[in-house]
């Protein structure tokens, strides 16, 4: 995938650990799959209403 990371604003940044992230894109509500530095695979996911990014 050639996504840049300059193109999206993350909402929040989640570290599962040192090799894989999940990186939930406030844009368009796109948690992708972040593996050693390389997008795998992405897919939409709806924000639960009591999950708060900005806190």
């Amino acid at each position: 995938c050639s996504c840049e990371e300059s193109q999206y604003q993350y909402s929040t940044l989640i570290a599962i650990s040192s090799d894989l992230w999940l990186i939930l894109l406030a844009q368009n509500h796109v948690i992708w799959i972040y593996v050693e530095n390389t997008y795998k695979f992405g897919f939409t996911w709806e924000i639960p209403k009591y999950l708060d990014l900005h806190g």
